[in-house]
C-alpha cells in the first residue's frame, strides 16, 4: 500500500484494538483478583467440598479429595435444569443441596455470585491470546513509524506530493509517540494480568497449562448455575 494510505488505515484501527486490548485485560484482572481473594467463594467451595466427601464416603472406592478444580466447577451444574432448578433430580444435587443450605443459614454467603458478575464477560478471554495479540499490536505499530517515515521521505523528494501531507505527516507522527505510551501500558498490564493468571493456578494447585478460558468459562457456568438455583428458592 502507499505510505500514507497504508499510515491513514493504521491510525484508525490501531486505537480501537488498543481500547479493546486494555478493557479485556481490565476484565481478565478484575476476575482472576476476586476469584482468588473472595472469601465467600472460597468458603462456598470449602463446603462443597466437606459435603462431597461426606456425601462420598460410603463408596468403597472413596478417597478424600484435596480440592475442587476450578476447569471441573461447571461439572457441577449438568443437572440443573434452566427453567427450574428444583425438580427431584436438582434436589439430589450436591451444588442444590449446598446452595439450599446457604440460602436458609447464611444468605450473605451467596454474595460472591453478585460480586464475580464480571465473569460471564471474561468467559472467552484467552490470557495467553491477549498476550500475543499485543505483540502483534506491536508489530503494527512498528509498520505505522515505518509508514510515517516513508511519507516524510517522499515529502522531501516531492513538495507538491499532496497538499496538507505535511501537516499529516506531523499529526501521524504526534499520534504514534501517543500510542506508542498506551501500547506500553498495555503490555505492562497484559504481562501483570499473566503473573495474575499464574499465582491463581497456583492458589488452587491448578494444572500450570491450564487456558484461562477453560477457567473463566468453568466459573462462568457454575456462577451461572448457582444463580439459577437460587432464584428458583427464592420463588418457592
Amino acid at each position: 500500500l502507499d505510505a500514507r494510505l497504508a499510515a491513514l488505515i493504521a491510525a484508525e484501527e490501531i486505537p480501537d484494538q488498543l481500547q479493546t486490548l486494555r478493557e479485556t485485560t481490565r476484565i481478565a484482572y478484575s476476575v482472576c483478583d476476586k476469584l482468588k481473594n473472595n472469601m465467600e467463594f472460597r468458603r462456598f467451595l470449602e463446603t462443597l467440598l466437606q459435603v462431597g466427601n461426606v456425601i462420598n464416603k460410603g463408596h468403597r472406592s472413596y478417597e478424600n479429595a484435596a480440592g475442587l478444580r476450578l476447569v471441573s466447577l461447571k461439572d457441577l451444574t449438568s443437572d440443573i435444569a434452566a427453567t427450574d432448578g428444583t425438580t427431584d433430580q436438582n434436589n439430589k444435587s450436591l451444588l442444590y443441596q449446598v446452595t439450599k443450605a446457604i440460602t436458609e443459614s447464611t444468605p450473605s454467603g451467596l454474595t460472591f455470585v453478585d460480586d464475580m458478575i464480571e465473569v460471564k464477560k471474561a468467559k472467552d478471554i484467552s490470557i495467553r491470546g491477549l498476550v500475543c495479540e499485543v505483540d502483534v499490536l506491536k508489530k503494527d505499530l512498528s509498520k505505522l513509524n515505518k509508514n510515517i517515515e516513508r511519507l516524510k521521505k517522499s515529502l522531501k523528494k516531492d513538495k507538491a506530493y499532496f497538499p496538507g501531507d505535511e501537516a499529516l505527516a506531523q499529526e501521524l507522527s504526534v499520534l504514534y509517540e501517543q500510542l506508542n505510551i498506551v501500547l506500553k501500558s498495555v503490555d505492562d498490564g497484559s504481562k501483570s494480568l499473566f503473573g495474575a493468571f499464574e499465582n491463581l493456578l497456583t492458589y488452587f494447585a491448578e494444572d500450570k497449562q491450564t487456558d484461562s478460558k477453560d477457567v473463566f468459562n468453568s466459573i462462568a457456568k457454575f456462577i451461572e448455575g448457582v444463580q439459577t438455583i437460587r432464584r428458583n428458592l427464592e420463588e418457592t
